[in-house]
């Protein structure tokens, strides 16, 4: 987020959070019953490699655990018009 924000905003942005936007879809295989549902997902996400300890061991630690995503408040609005504020995992 320190790359997007202007410079006088990004002091007030803290490293270890950034933003994830994700799109998705259910019922869209062959067989799937049921209407197809798409959604776009706007969510906070953690950057786990911001926190200590640094090191190169504990650096490979924290690169291994941010590919698993941890779930973060969030706004999930589905192409029907209803939305959803809750905890999200946007990939």
């Amino acid at each position: 987020m320190h790359n997007v924000l202007p410079e006088s905003l990004s002091d007030y942005w803290p490293n270890y959070l950034n933003l994830a936007v994700g799109y998705g879809a259910k019922n869209i295989s062959r067989g799937a019953s049921g209407d197809i549902r798409r959604s776009l997902s706007i969510g906070l996400d953690y950057n786990l490699n911001a926190f200590p300890p640094f090191g190169e061991t504990w650096n490979l630690v924290k690169n291994i655990l941010d590919k698993f995503k941890l779930p973060a408040p969030g706004l999930r609005v589905y192409e029907s018009g209803e939305t959803e504020a809750k905890a999200v995992i946007v990939n």
